[in-house]
C-alpha cells in the first residue's frame, strides 16, 4: 500500500511471500488488524517513508527478516500484536521513526524483542518482551525513545541494552530473570534510567561502562546473581536514590577508571560489601545508607584514585565487616561519616602491622563519628577496633594507630593516615 490510502486490511493471511508480507509507504493511514503474517522471505511488515498506519491485533511470526520493520520517517501506532519466532528482531525502528509501540507481546525472536536505532524516537509502553535470543530491548546509535512500564523477562542477552550515543528516558520497567545483566549501558549514553525494578537477573542488575554520563535514579535493584550495579570503563554516571539490596555479590562495584557520583542510595543485605571501589577508579560516595551487608560497608582498594575518592556523610552500620575498609594503595578522603555497630574485628587492642602498612596510601580521615563496638575504618592489616569488654567502650574504628580514647562517642578531627615512613600528625 502506498500514497494516502485509508484501506482497512483485516483478518487476512499473508504467508510464504518472496518479499514482505505487508508493505506500507507514503502517507497511508491504513488500518491493519487481525491478520496472520507468517513465513515470508523478508519482513512480516515493512512500514516506511511517512506512513502512519494503525497496526493492531495481528499475529506476526516465522518471517525470515524482522517481524515489523520501521524505516525513514514512519510514524505508526503498533498495539496488541503477537510478534514471535522471527529470524531477526520482533520490531525494529530505524531512521527518524517515531510513533507508539504499546501493549505488544514480543517473544522467541532470534534478535531483540524491540530494537530502536539511528534517531528513533518511538514511545515504547506496556509491552512484554520475553524469551528473545538477544536483549528484550536494544537502543543504539543516537536513538532517544521513551520506554516506560514494560516487562523484560527471560531474554538471553539481558533485559535492556543501551549503547553508542543513545539518550531518552527508561522509566517504570520491570527487568527480571534475564540471562546476563538486567540493564547494560555502554558507549557515550546519556539516558535517564529511573524508577525501574531490576531483579533476579543471572548477571549484574545494572552494568554501566564506556564513557556514559547516564543518570541512574530511583531504581530498585535486588536479588541479582552478581553485583547490584557494576560501574566500569571511564563511566561517569550519577547514581542516586536507588535501593540496592539482596544481591549475591557487592551492592555497587566501581572498577577500572570509572568516576561515578554515588549519593543518597540505600545499599543493604548484599552478600559481600555494600560499595566496593577498586582499580584506578574514584568518585564521590556521599550521603548513602549502607547496612547489613556481608562484608565491609565501604571497601576501597587497588590503586583507587589516590586523593580523588571522597567518602563523605555516609551512615554505615551493622555490616559484617568494618564500616569502611581501606586496603592496598588506596587513599580516599573519609569525612564526616557515621560508623556504628559494624561487627567484624572486635578485639582488645588496635593493631598496626608496619610491614604491610607500607602498601597503604595516605588517606585522610576527618570528623568521622564512631560508636562503641564498631570496627570503623580499617585497611586490610592496620586496624583500630573497639575492645570486647564494654567497660573499655569508646575506642574509635579509624585506622590511624593510636591508643584508646575515653568512653563514649568520639569525633576524629583532621587526622591523617600516612605510610610507615611518615609521622602521624
Amino acid at each position: 500500500m502506498s500514497g494516502e490510502v485509508k484501506t482497512v486490511l483485516q483478518n487476512n493471511r499473508m504467508r510464504h511471500n518472496i518479499g514482505a508480507g505487508i508493505m506500507l509507504s507514503g502517507k497511508t493511514t491504513a488500518s491493519i488488524r487481525g491478520n496472520h503474517v507468517e513465513a515470508n522471505q523478508q519482513q512480516g511488515m515493512m512500514i516506511r517513508e511517512d506512513a502512519k498506519p494503525e497496526i493492531s491485533g495481528n499475529s506476526i511470526h516465522g518471517n525470515v527478516h524482522t517481524g515489523i520493520r520501521l524505516v525513514q520517517n514512519a510514524e505508526p501506532e503498533i498495539s496488541d500484536n503477537n510478534v514471535f519466532s522471527n529470524l531477526m528482531s520482533g520490531i525494529s525502528a530505524e531512521g527518524n521513526t517515531s510513533g507508539q509501540i504499546k501493549n505488544n507481546r514480543l517473544h522467541s525472536n532470534a534478535w531483540a524483542g524491540i530494537r530502536i536505532k539511528d534517531n528513533g524516537k518511538s514511545v515504547v509502553e506496556n509491552n512484554r518482551m520475553y524469551k528473545n535470543q538477544g536483549a528484550g530491548l536494544q537502543i543504539q546509535d543516537a536513538a532517544g525513545p521513551m520506554v516506560r512500564d514494560n516487562k523484560m523477562k527471560i531474554n538471553k542477552k539481558g533485559g535492556i541494552h543501551v549503547a553508542d550515543t543513545a539518550q531518552g528516558m527508561i522509566q517504570g520497567n520491570t527487568v527480571s530473570f534475564n540471562a546476563e545483566s538486567g540493564v547494560r549501558v555502554s558507549g557515550e549514553v546519556k539516558t535517564v534510567l529511573q524508577n525501574n525494578r531490576m531483579r533476579n537477573n543471572d548477571g549484574v542488575g545494572i552494568m554501566i561502562g564506556g564513557t556514559t554520563t547516564a543518570s541512574i535514579r530511583g531504581n530498585e535493584v535486588e536479588g541479582n546473581s552478581q553485583q547490584g550495579m557494576m560501574i566500569r570503563g571511564h563511566a561517569k554516571p550519577e547514581i542516586s536514590d536507588n535501593q540496592v539490596y539482596g544481591n549475591d555479590r557487592t551492592g555497587i562495584r566501581v572498577t577500572q577508571s570509572a568516576v561515578p557520583d554515588i549519593s543518597e542510595n540505600s545499599v543493604y543485605g548484599n552478600q559481600h560489601s555494600g560499595i566496593w571501589v577498586e582499580g584506578n577508579s574514584s568518585g564521590q560516595i556521599r550521603k548513602n545508607e549502607l547496612y547489613s551487608n556481608g562484608g565491609a560497608g565501604i571497601l576501597v582498594g587497588g590503586t583507587a584514585a589516590k586523593g580523588q575518592s571522597v567518602l563523605e556523610n555516609n551512615h554505615v552500620y551493622q555490616n559484617q565487616g568494618p564500616g569502611v575498609k581501606i586496603e592496598d594503595a588506596a587513599a580516599p578522603a573519609v569525612l564526616l561519616n557515621r560508623l556504628e555497630q559494624n561487627t567484624q574485628n572486635v578485639q582488645e587492642k588496635w593493631h598496626v602491622n608496619s610491614r604491610q602498612w607500607d602498601h597503604c596510601g595516605a588517606a585522610l580521615l576527618s570528623q568521622d563519628e564512631f560508636s562503641p563496638y564498631d570496627s570503623g575504618v580499617t585497611d586490610d592489616v592496620a586496624q583500630l577496633v573497639y575492645p570486647a569488654d564494654r567497660s573499655h567502650a569508646g575506642s574509635t574504628g579509624a585506622a590511624v594507630g593510636r591508643a584508646e580514647y575515653p568512653q563514649g562517642r568520639v569525633k576524629r578531627r583532621k587526622t591523617k593516615l600516612a605510610t610507615s615512613e611518615a609521622k602521624l600528625s
